[in-house]
């Protein structure tokens, strides 16, 4: 009866006793707190299609995710941090770059569809790839922890259901989390390793795309590092020998180039000596 009856009808006779009747049992409804009725809104907000690229993630939403495992770090007891990527940029992401020394790696050996050859090379000392803002951060917490501990590996692919996207604590970043429930996802574990399947075209589709998108940005990795060393090796000597060998050369380059100077000025020189010896036709008429 708080409500103005021309806007909002009151209950009828049937809901009104309903709502007499309940009451007593409230405790046994376990209704959910304001912050758990809040979550599970902005869940249904997304409940028709909740798989995103991690180029396409907001702020206060649930997602789906695919990615390569990049990096696991074991927090404490009682949550793991996942770095995912799927070759994917969002403005809003981590800039992560490459050491120090420029050391690039793999960021797998081989892959799952068989695309190139297996490869082994040392890691960065820092991150180890793909650069730029193409990783995210998951906080895992509950059996989604436990999970990736036992069973989760660096370069494996995992599917996460139900991921919440909003700013972590280092503000204008994007972070994910993923908490258990105590309802409908209890006791379930919502990170899956992808695998392959018997036959090739039966592969998940998102996970072919993200492997293909793997495999443009490490050819393109590998084309830009070719590109830098070529213009080391053509800029720098690479041992003592040669080194002299340019020093020597630029030298010699140096004394022609004097040389040569001289020779102009010297020729310059006898050219004006010669026009003072010529005879003066004005002092010998006299």
């Amino acid at each position: 009866m708080s409500y103005a009856p021309n806007k909002h009808p009151p209950p009828k006779p049937v809901e009104t006793q309903y709502g007499i009747l309940a009451k007593p049992h409230a405790k046994d409804l376990d209704i959910p707190s304001d912050h758990e009725f809040e979550e599970k809104v902005k869940q249904a907000m997304n409940v028709k299609d909740k798989f995103s690229l991690l180029k396409d993630v907001k702020p206060d939403r649930f997602y789906n995710i695919l990615g390569e495992v990049i990096k696991v770090h074991d927090v404490s007891s009682a949550s793991v941090t996942v770095y995912l990527s799927d070759y994917t940029e969002n403005s809003q992401f981590y800039n992560n770059v490459s050491g120090a020394d420029g050391a690039d790696s793999e960021a797998r050996d081989g892959d799952e569809f068989g695309y190139t050859k297996s490869k082994a090379k040392k890691t960065a000392n820092s991150w180890p790839g793909p650069y730029g803002k193409r990783s995210i951060q998951l906080t895992l917490y509950d059996g989604h922890a436990d999970f990736v501990r036992e069973n989760v590996k660096v370069k494996q692919w995992v599917l996460l259901s139900n991921v919440q996207i909003k700013y972590g604590k280092m503000g204008g970043v994007l972070e994910g989390y993923l908490r258990g429930d105590r309802e409908s996802f209890e006791g379930q574990v919502r990170v899956q390793i992808m695998e392959q399947a018997e036959k090739p075209e039966d592969n998940d589709d998102r996970w072919r795309e993200a492997v293909q998108r793997q495999l443009e940005y490490k050819r393109k990795q590998e084309k830009q590092n070719l590109g830098s060393k070529r213009k080391h090796d053509d800029a720098e000597p690479k041992n003592s020998k040669e080194r002299r060998n340019v020093k020597r050369a630029a030298t010699e380059k140096k004394v022609a180039e004097l040389s040569t100077k001289a020779k102009k000025k010297v020729a310059e020189l006898a050219t004006k000596a010669k026009e003072k010896e010529k005879p003066d036709l004005n002092e010998n008429s006299e």
